[in-house]
């Protein structure tokens, strides 16, 4: 589809907005459980039911998290099917999997996410500030498949939507929540609304605290532990509603950290797991051990501020503007080998700062439902990065690189999207969404240095003189064609076709030569999907179903070559998966939930140093995953409820490399894995106790794999947490 048709599709839509043909009684809608409850969404702009969107969508609710120990975006792979979360720096710059499609084991600050994530509806366009500790959510929206006529660029595998509780301006209500668990893990949270003005002007205060010591133990002597814990959030939200026509929110937040770094599972390439660059070995320690000489820090903060305004102009029409600033830093240092010496030393520094301006206009009638608008953000990366190499042979051998560029991105567009009932039970969906990229790099300078880091010699640009700048600019369309059927019994069956992209973007890491510097070519993906949505058994049990295939184009990942990993464009790939999400009353006391995915992710076309990858699967693409759980009211004690809620989770062989098994990168996978997991809950008025606890089988499991044999004779690997457990009390108010 190129720009004409989008064109069209936008003016058909408004045409038909202004056009609606006379209306005609609403299709059937399914009736809610008393238990099962009806959840509400907003993956289209607009609040639905979840079972009355043509769309494949995992929602978590406040409940939901809470039962299921859910307290990190790290976390939720265990309760979204084909959704796995990893990273290079532990729970730090999470990278999200959607359906296969993600950055692979892709580590540079600058890189977008494929898979759109925001708050609130604000775009977060930088992936270190996707690491997020969840507090006072409304819920989360996981929408898959392609995004972008609603969402925009940069959702080719979907789109992950945290909503925060705003003021309800209503009674003053609150809670405080405090836990402690294994390795000294103290959490608080807390919050607190009130209403100044009745049903006017409502102020909700909330703050997060967690701190827990390092769950890798280091032998080394007067060093940490690795993967420590240490983060403060806190938020703040207005909200003024002063007549029915006219609702605004303002919300403030902040957030800062500094945990210790993610210890790395040192796989050498000799003998008995040796190092033939050192001659360190780190045999005979146990998993969640290291011997690391210097372990270093991940420092995090984080500020900013959305303005929302939405307006009724009429019974049909309502106006929404999204205004939204931020600014982030991250500072993190890593001895990349865990080791007694000092062979890979780094220091990552980028500084970060974003808008977003969003104006949708939406109309509402009995057959047609309708929005269009206009969006612009623009995004800015300061990066000073530093990197030592083979300090422990001494100054003769010795040698760091410090590298320093500035990356500037803007994005404008424009689009609209429309659902028309063609009969009381079929409509047709139409979307569009033409997109403008610019992106710059600037200020890019890199010098090779001694073992204090003074400059040698210069190898892109110098400080004086950087490299001269590079400044590209694109358009791309995205696009939505769906058909859904809803029955008299409130069933809907639909089929979509959706077009996706992402934008081109600089390598980050290039600082060997300015050809290393380069624009890699946008992604695209079109998605064909159906799928099926229901109640059944007078409405205690629901089911949504998704079958799908992917053609995905020109994907961008990483290829670690000596010391530098370079972004490449993968030629072809294909997806071919489904998933199926149950959740059932089987009782007045117990309800069950069970969900299940397979993906088929395969490159067609793909070469990376020589070697032939076609047929390879897509790293963090594993072919099964399951999670199932129970709540179950026990009955009750000192006249308080007890509910038991266990789960379990399945996930089959996944690779962290493109590679495979290919070219020596065999150890770079994680082996089927199940993890289970358990609250124990105890409640009465307004007071709760709970027990809780995740990995209780004490799985040992790898979350991220690097292949950096060739300069520095190891595995880079990254341990997953061992069983953890702990106890918590909530006070409501």
């Amino acid at each position: 589809m190129n720009r004409r048709i989008c064109s069209a599709v936008v003016i058909a839509l408004s045409t038909a907005a202004a056009h609606q043909a006379a209306a005609q009684d609403a299709a059937a809608k399914p009736a809610a459980s008393a238990n099962l409850e009806e959840v509400m969404v907003t993956a289209q702009r607009r609040e639905q039911s979840l079972l009355e969107v043509p769309l494949a969508i995992a929602a978590l609710t406040a409940d939901d998290l809470q039962s299921q120990g859910i307290t990190h975006t790290s976390s939720l792979s265990s309760v979204v099917p084909n959704l796995q979360v990893n990273s290079g720096f532990g729970d730090a710059q999470p990278n999200f999997s959607l359906r296969g499609i993600s950055v692979g084991n892709e580590y540079n600050t600058n890189q977008a996410s494929p898979v759109g994530v925001y708050v609130d509806d604000e775009y977060l366009p930088f992936r270190s500030t996707h690491a997020m500790q969840l507090y006072d959510l409304e819920r989360i929206e996981v929408v898959k498949g392609p995004q972008g006529t609603l969402f925009g660029r940069n959702t080719t595998g979907g789109a992950i939507n945290f909503i925060t509780k705003r003021p309800g301006l209503g009674a003053t209500q609150g809670f405080v929540d405090l836990g402690y668990g294994r390795f000294n893990d103290v959490r608080a949270q807390m919050a607190f609304e009130t209403t100044p003005v009745e049903d006017k002007f409502g102020v909700r205060v909330s703050v997060n605290y967690k701190d827990a010591d390092g769950f890798i133990k280091n032998l080394y002597p007067g060093q940490d532990d690795g993967n420590s814990t240490e983060s403060l959030a806190g938020r703040v939200a207005l909200r003024f509603h002063p007549n029915e026509a006219l609702d605004m929110d303002l919300k403030l937040s902040a957030s800062g950290g500094d945990p210790t770094q993610a210890a790395v599972w040192q796989r050498g390439t000799g003998a008995n797991l040796t190092n033939p660059f050192t001659g360190y070995s780190r045999e005979g320690l146990g998993f969640w051990t290291v011997e690391s000489f210097r372990m270093d820090h991940n420092k995090t903060d984080q500020k900013g501020a959305v303005f929302t305004l939405r307006y009724n102009l009429n019974d049909q029409w309502d106006l929404t503007s999204l205004s939204s600033y931020g600014d982030a830093s991250l500072t993190f240092g890593q001895d990349g080998a865990s080791s007694p010496v000092s062979l890979l030393d780094t220091r990552y520094h980028s500084d970060f700062k974003w808008f977003n301006q969003e104006l949708r206009f939406a109309y509402g009638g009995e057959r047609l439902n309708f929005q269009t608008g206009a969006y612009y953000g623009t995004d800015r990366n300061s990066t000073d990065n530093k990197y030592g190499f083979f300090f422990f042979a001494g100054p003769a051998s010795a040698l760091s690189i410090v590298q320093h560029f500035v990356q500037e991105r803007a994005s404008t567009a424009v689009f609209a999207q429309g659902d028309y009932r063609l009969t009381d039970h079929l409509t047709l969906t139409l979307g569009g969404r033409y997109t403008w990229d610019d992106a710059e790099y600037r200020d890019g300078w890199a010098y090779l240095g001694d073992i204090n880091y003074a400059p040698v010699a210069y190898t892109v640009g110098s400080a004086n003189a950087p490299l001269p700048d590079k400044k590209a600019d694109a358009g791309a369309e995205s696009y939505r064609i769906a058909l859904n059927y809803l029955t008299d019994a409130g069933h809907m069956f639909y089929v979509s076709l959706n077009h996706g992209y992402r934008a081109g973007t600089y390598s980050g890491q290039g600082y060997f030569s300015p050809d290393q510097i380069y624009l890699t070519k946008p992604e695209e993906v079109d998605a064909y999907e159906v799928g099926a949505k229901g109640r059944f058994f007078d409405s205690r049990v629901s089911a949504t179903a998704a079958v799908f295939y992917y053609d995905y184009k020109d994907q961008q990942i990483n290829e670690v070559v000596g010391a530098v990993g370079f972004l490449r464009n993968a030629g072809k790939s294909s997806v071919k998966g489904a998933e199926l999400d149950l959740q059932a009353d089987v009782s007045s006391s117990v309800s069950a939930r069970l969900a299940l995915g397979y993906l088929d992710a395969k490159y067609e076309t793909l070469s990376l140093s020589g070697t032939v990858l076609d047929d390879n699967d897509l790293p963090f693409a594993p072919r099964f995953t399951a999670n199932a759980g129970i709540d179950w009211t026990i009955g009750e004690i000192a006249a308080g409820s007890v509910k038991f809620s266990p789960s379990v989770s399945y996930t089959t062989r996944q690779w962290f490399s493109p590679f495979n098994a290919k070219a020596g990168n065999s150890y770079l996978q994680q082996s089927a894995l199940t993890q289970v997991a358990a609250n124990l809950a105890w409640e009465r008025d307004n007071l709760s106790v709970r027990l809780w606890g995740t990995n209780l089988l004490n799985e040992e499991f790898y979350t991220y794999g690097l292949n950096l044999q060739g300069s520095f004779g190891y595995d880079y690997l990254l341990p997953g947490p061992p069983r953890m457990y702990g106890i918590a009390a909530r006070y409501n108010f």
